[in-house]
């Protein structure tokens, strides 16, 4: 058995939510194919913007950085030319948050459901 992984640790990185959300964008923000299927419906991703702006914990990810080649990338409604990089962020950890939010945030992918995503400033809530 080969031990050679076992010389690199695991570390903690806070990122700003714009800041990986951009990430996602250009493609630097991976899903591997072995994670399960987008399940997340309309109410999960109003719950999560909901627990985002009162500033509630929405969970950790876990990210895992590999090297990636160039290839098109589909998260969500959104499909993304992401480029061969060395420090790509795989989602171990993460999948149903990160979609809900890149495609909510973005103008193509916010138009469809489940990520078509509203504050309603006269009632102060998301509305989907």
């Amino acid at each position: 058995m080969s031990t050679d992984g076992l010389a690199i640790q695991p570390s903690a990185t806070t990122y700003e939510l714009e800041d990986l959300v951009a990430q996602t964008w250009q493609g630097r923000v991976r899903v591997p194919h072995f994670q399960r299927d987008f399940r997340w419906g309309s109410r999960d991703v109003v719950r999560l913007f909901d627990s985002i702006i009162k500033g509630y914990p929405v969970g950790s990810m876990l990210l895992w950085v590999r090297q990636s080649g160039a290839e098109t990338v589909t998260l969500g409604r959104l499909t993304i030319s992401a480029p061969a990089g060395e420090n790509t962020l795989w989602v171990v950890d993460g999948q149903q948050r990160i979609t809900s939010i890149a495609n909510a945030l973005h103008p193509e992918g916010n138009r469809h459901a489940p990520f078509a995503v509203y504050y309603d400033f006269k009632e102060q809530q998301f509305v989907d």
